[in-house]
């Protein structure tokens, strides 16, 4: 088969390889890692028929897209979301979009869903508050044995999911495994799929808020989500509720998120995404009290969620890989047989 495709990895991603060996035999693959500014001339001036970006180092905008070379034909990222890539334009100008998702199959499924639980274990057994006493002394080993820092089990105990997709069907899944009761709300989901992983479905977004002991964010970032957990929203919950977010930073008020940590309305939150990605002190709120030490029921880590060694070195640049491969060759990619390595 002759290489007549051109396609450009402007994404610093360290693992490149998996996806060059499944294009190398349709295209010709080129690796140029770019700035933000250095892409957007990049665009104006290749002669690429796809363009693979990250959403960790690049913005895809409106007029990057419209001012792009006529020959482009495919925006990919090495992600599952795509919110950095305005897809109506892309839409527009008869560009495909593609990410590392298909069906039911999402490259960082089973690893979000477990940083989830391993970000929700770590909030409901105060470990954040544990580490800091310890470290600071080697004395209070007898301390802790006597409950100064009581933490909850959660068994028995209901988890609310909002967003019942590829990564909160697996946070589900966990759920049951430690004797959780689970509901979910999603709107768009298919209700046979969830009810055979043992998820109550419930008709409202305030059913969940106001039922659940802990809630797990795993929906996608739209107009419909952004800032959909705000004041009013927190006022519905239980006293004491904890919240995981693996999701985005844009789907919470950080404000109102932040007012009830410091009333103790949320006993605990813990995010993997905040505000403004990269974030600063300034577009997150709830960053600056995390660095100024002022709450210990609050649990920070930099996106990385999706960051393990099977995602990364594997589903990432294969699914991406073989969905570019089936859109230039214009097939489809409806069989998992497709996705096999």
């Amino acid at each position: 088969m002759s290489r007549e495709f051109k396609v450009v990895l402007v994404a610093p991603y360290p693992y490149p390889d998996p996806l060059k060996r499944i294009l190398e035999d349709i295209a010709e693959v080129k690796v140029n890692p770019l700035q933000q500014q250095e892409l957007e001339e990049e665009m104006k001036k290749g002669d690429y028929d796809v363009l693979i970006c990250w959403e960790f180092s690049q913005r895809i905008t409106r007029d990057m897209i419209y001012s792009a070379n006529p020959k482009l034909k495919i925006i990919a990222t090495l992600s599952v979301g795509y919110d950095h890539i305005d897809v109506r334009a892309a839409k527009e100008r008869g560009i495909k979009v593609i990410n590392a998702a298909v069906g039911n199959i999402c490259a960082s499924a089973y690893s979000v869903a477990e940083f989830a639980f391993w970000l929700l274990l770590s909030s409901v057994r105060k470990t954040r508050r544990v580490f800091d006493i310890f470290e600071r002394d080697s004395h209070s080993w007898s301390e802790f044995s006597q409950g100064i820092v009581l933490g909850e089990e959660l068994f028995g105990k209901t988890l609310g999911i909002i967003g019942m997709g590829r990564i909160g069907s697996h946070v589900a899944r966990i759920g049951r495994g430690f004797s959780m009761r689970v509901i979910g709300y999603d709107p768009y989901v298919n209700p046979e799929r969830v009810l055979a992983d043992g998820v109550i479905l419930v008709n409202s977004l305030e059913e969940l808020l106001s039922s659940s002991h802990v809630i797990s964010i795993n929906c996608y970032l739209s107009d419909e989500t952004k800032r959909m957990i705000g004041k009013r929203e927190i006022s519905l919950m239980r006293n004491g509720v904890y919240i995981v977010n693996t999701a985005r930073g844009e789907i919470v008020d950080e404000d109102a998120i932040l007012e009830g940590l410091q009333s103790d309305k949320i006993a605990g939150y813990a995010a993997d995404v905040l505000t403004g990605e990269p974030p600063t002190e300034k577009t997150s709120p709830l960053l600056a009290a995390y660095r100024r030490r002022e709450l210990s029921n609050l649990l920070l880590t930099p996106h990385i969620a999706w960051m393990s060694k099977e995602a990364v070195t594997k589903r990432y640049p294969v699914i991406v890989g073989k969905k570019i491969k089936a859109a230039l060759l214009r097939k489809t990619l409806e069989e998992w047989e497709l996705l096999k390595e």
